[in-house]
């Protein structure tokens, strides 16, 4: 069951204690950083920057930003040297001694393209709709979008995919993902970025808002996964929204500096 973050820290304080390493990983949009309804305008707050970087910075702590974004996309938006980097929904890695693409993934590209192509008029013609080709993945936001118009939008989505069979859907209340059939998720790169980072050692920490941060709760079942929102999760703790995340990161600090 999962449980308000903030009513169980006490519990958490021995976990942390001593110098047991610890690998912290965390989703970027809506957790790092507030939704924007349009995704290109969203920045990692220079207050979270900072948290981030002195926690990178801290000798007990591996961190690494798993996201649903391209890597070319997310890099330059966190901007940080010393962190590891997972995109596209694991499908991508990017840490100082690894560099990889999913190659099932990228053999999709085509299809993908495809896709993009036969449902773009459509979206078009839908105010604040967009469509995002990633390259191993496509993002369709809505957010700005009537719920009668998310609704005809997720109807042509899932209407169109049938013509793809070997692509997937995953819907989210305010938008869209369009994925290869992979075995590549983010549970799969939160697992080799923590055994190339610590050796898969110590304890490991893993925050996210998006449905596809669930593979990485479920990689993790032992370990400290927390859902930042209100939805059903696999997530033992959950907080409502980035800025909790900002405060859980102050005491995070201050309990492995003072352990």
């Amino acid at each position: 069951m999962t449980r308000p973050l903030f009513e169980h820290l006490d519990e958490l304080v021995e976990t942390f204690a001593g110098s047991t390493p610890i690998w912290l990983g965390t989703d970027f949009d809506g957790t790092l950083t507030h939704h924007q309804d349009d995704p290109t305008t969203v920045c990692l707050p220079d207050e979270m920057r900072v948290k981030l970087d002195r926690i990178a910075g801290h000798s007990r702590f591996a961190v690494a930003v798993v996201s649903g974004r391209s890597l070319s996309d997310l890099l330059p938006r966190v901007g940080m040297a010393n962190l590891a980097y997972a995109g596209n929904h694991g499908m991508e890695i990017e840490a100082p001694g690894l560099s990889w693409v999913d190659p099932e993934a990228l053999s999709h590209t085509d299809v993908l393209t495809a896709f993009a192509e036969e449902v773009r008029d459509f979206l078009r013609a839908v105010p604040g709709a967009t469509i995002e080709n990633k390259r191993l993945s496509l993002a369709i936001n809505y957010r700005p979008c009537s719920p009668a118009m998310r609704q005809g939008i997720v109807g042509r989505l899932n209407s169109t995919v049938a013509q793809f069979p070997s692509l997937r859907l995953r819907h989210a209340p305010l938008g869209s993902e369009v994925l290869p059939e992979s075995g590549a998720n983010k549970g799969t790169a939160v697992k080799v970025l923590r055994d190339h980072q610590l050796g898969g050692e110590g304890i490991a920490i893993y925050l996210g808002d998006d449905l596809t941060d669930e593979d990485a709760f479920r990689a993790f079942p032992d370990a400290v996964t927390i859902h930042v929102g209100g939805r059903e999760t696999a997530a033992r703790f959950r907080v409502k929204s980035a800025d909790s995340v900002s405060v859980f990161f102050d005491w995070l600090v201050r309990v492995t500096t003072h352990s």
